[in-house]
């Protein structure tokens, strides 16, 4: 008796999560629009592992998406936005630069998994992922995580990360240790 009590449970709470498959969030940039979307996996909600995050963008969908919603940074000064696809954690993660004014995506091949992750994360100064700097042809974004921060550019014409800076931070908060590193 108590078997099938679990089993209509399961049922119950399958069924409520699969009829919540979707959700949408449609934003206006510029005069184009674009909506972020999350759909569940019915077989990744039963084995209780995580969902597939995407975005569509201008009916393009680009997935998996990494980070937490609203899963892109929107570029200051541009009417664009970053977001990053990674298929699997061992993946080498993919950059889009999204820009609305062209309708285009510039996909620079992503130099860390750790960019990213972080976009959306609020409340947590030290998980973090932002822009920190954008110009018509470069882009500076930054991650940090825990005691380390880095800080990509990104040349938007050539299409790959050129510089990488690394900001290693003590316990006080100062900086500990600061270098530059090669992007491959």
């Amino acid at each position: 008796m108590s078997t099938l009590f679990s089993l209509a449970a399961l049922a119950t709470v399958s069924v409520a999560l699969v009829s919540c498959s979707e959700q949408t969030d449609t934003r206006a940039s510029g005069s184009k629009q674009f909506k972020r979307e999350i759909k569940y996996n019915k077989e990744t909600i039963l084995n209780f592992t995580s969902f597939e995050k995407h975005l569509i963008i201008n009916g393009k969908t680009f997935a998996p998406v990494t980070g937490s919603p609203p899963y892109y940074l929107e570029i200051p000064g541009r009417n664009a936005i970053i977001f990053v696809t990674e298929p699997d954690p061992v993946s080498r993660a993919t950059w889009h630069v999204y820009d609305f004014q062209s309708d285009s995506d510039t996909i620079v091949a992503g130099h860390d998994h750790l960019f990213g992750r972080a976009i959306g994360v609020v409340g947590d100064p030290k998980n973090r992922s932002w822009i920190d700097s954008s110009s018509s042809n470069e882009l500076v974004v930054a991650n940090r995580f825990n005691n380390t921060s880095a800080k990509y550019a990104i040349d938007l014409n050539q299409r790959k990360v050129t510089k990488v800076e690394v900001f290693v931070y003590g316990q006080d908060g100062s900086v500990t240790n600061h270098y530059v590193r090669s992007p491959e």
